[in-house]
């Protein structure tokens, strides 16, 4: 089995991760339930997801999109719409 493998970013980077899966999510819709199926990890809350990915962008709104590249073919995260 592979190991999960997840990038965020606040800009659209697929084209640097041409081989995983884009998930994009706006900040306040970042919940426990997304974030440890996500990383399938349950022990990953969104309180300590989002408390990183503040240290990495401190200019994070909760209005913001956050682009995800995953190896692991998640077909209920998936948005196919092109923000």
């Amino acid at each position: 089995m592979m190991a999960v493998q997840v990038i965020y970013n606040k800009q659209r980077i697929k084209e640097h991760y041409p081989d995983h899966f884009e998930i994009i999510k706006i900040v306040e819709s970042i919940d426990d339930k997304m974030i440890s199926r996500l990383y399938n990890d349950p022990s990953i809350t969104a309180e300590k997801f989002l408390a990183s990915a503040r240290k990495h962008y401190p200019d994070l709104e909760d209005s913001d999109r956050l682009f995800f590249y995953t190896n692991q073919f998640r077909p209920t995260m998936i948005i196919d719409d092109d923000f």
